[in-house]
Formats: C-alpha cells, sequence, structure tokens
C-alpha cells in the first residue's frame, strides 16, 4: 500500500512520526502491521535488526512507558527495580543506551495515542510523560504515534510536540472500495 511506503520514509527522514486519521480508517493496522512488518523485513538498511516495541498510554503512561524501557533494559528487573526506575524515567533512556551500546535501533509505537487525552486525568502526568518521549528521541529512540484525529487538537495545545510531529505526520485517510479489498486479500 502507499501509505505503508509513506510510513516507512518519514520513519527515515524523522524521529516523531505520527499518523493520524480518523476513527476506525485503519491507523492501527496501518502502523502495526504495516510499518512495523515492513521494518522487520528490512524495508529501511538493517531495520529487520530493530528493536520494536508497542504500548498504549492508557490512564498512567509513564508507569507504560517505564515498564517498556526497563524490560529492555533489565528484562528480569523486578517490580522494585521497575519503580526505582521509574522515578528516574528521564534517565532510562540514557541509561539504556549506556549500558547496552551494541543495542540496535529503538522504535517505540504509541498505539492509540489518543488515551493520553482520553484515559490520563492528569494533565502534569501528560505533560511529563510528553516531555519523556521528546527527550527520548534525543537519545536516538524513535517514537511512531497512532492519533485520532478528533484530538489531534490536543496534541497541538503543546508547542514542542506539534513542532516534533510536524516533519514525521502522516494523515490516514478512510480507505476507498478498491483499498479495502487490496488490504482483505493481500497479506500485511
Amino acid at each position: 500500500m502507499i501509505l505503508d511506503r509513506l510510513l516507512v520514509a518519514k520513519v527515515k527522514e524523522s524521529a516523531f512520526v505520527v499518523a493520524v486519521g480518523p476513527s476506525g480508517c485503519g491507523k492501527s493496522s496501518l502502523v502495526r502491521a504495516g510499518l512495523v512488518t515492513a521494518l522487520s523485513q528490512g524495508a529501511l538498511l538493517g531495520s529487520q535488526e530493530w528493536v520494536i516495541r508497542c504500548f498504549r498510554p492508557s490512564a498512567d503512561p509513564l508507569r507504560v512507558f517505564a515498564t517498556l524501557l526497563v524490560a529492555l533494559l533489565e528484562p528480569a528487573a523486578t517490580a522494585v527495580t521497575q519503580m526505582e526506575e521509574e522515578r528516574r524515567l528521564a534517565d532510562v533512556a540514557a541509561h539504556l543506551r549506556e549500558k547496552q551500546p551494541t543495542l540496535p535501533h529503538l522504535v517505540l509505537v504509541a498505539d492509540q495515542f489518543e488515551e493520553l487525552y482520553t484515559e490520563c486525568p492528569d494533565k502534569d502526568l501528560r505533560q511529563t510523560f510528553i516531555e519523556t518521549l521528546l527527550s527520548a528521541t534525543e537519545q536516538g529512540i524513535m517514537i511512531v504515534l497512532a492519533l485520532r484525529a478528533d484530538l489531534y487538537g490536543h496534541v497541538l495545545t503543546n508547542r514542542q510536540l506539534g513542532q516534533a510531529i510536524d516533519a514525521g505526520l502522516v494523515n490516514v485517510l478512510p480507505m476507498s472500495q478498491e483499498e479495502l479489498r487490496e488490504a482483505i486479500e493481500q497479506p500485511a
């Protein structure tokens, strides 16, 4: 599909990529079955070696993000270790690179990113999570978001986040009948 290739191209260009579209248009499928599969199959030079992890922000996005990073940093980490690491979440990405310098390129996919606004009632927690995502890109971590279009305005209220996603924005439009048939009949 054309959008698969466009997303791959955006990943090559930008550390922050966002697929935005209306509810039910296939953003999650495009990102998970399209982009993640393409990267896993080597769509970009060496991308078959990249570490790709998907998550949903939920009501406690920092805990979800910390758990994801700590699992990469310390696969056998206990809950106590994870809690200690969460308190230093801003340093986890840097520590991850320091402790595992041979870790290949890391791509974190936040599917259903709108949960940050619909599930997380704490404005300060949302801001801290956004700052954490932005600082992760400074450590060489790529961030890919799938976001429902009706909540895109929330993203734009944060100037830094809006600027970060500007270069990596991909609009996902509802599929035509032909595109829908192709998506169903063709393998991802």
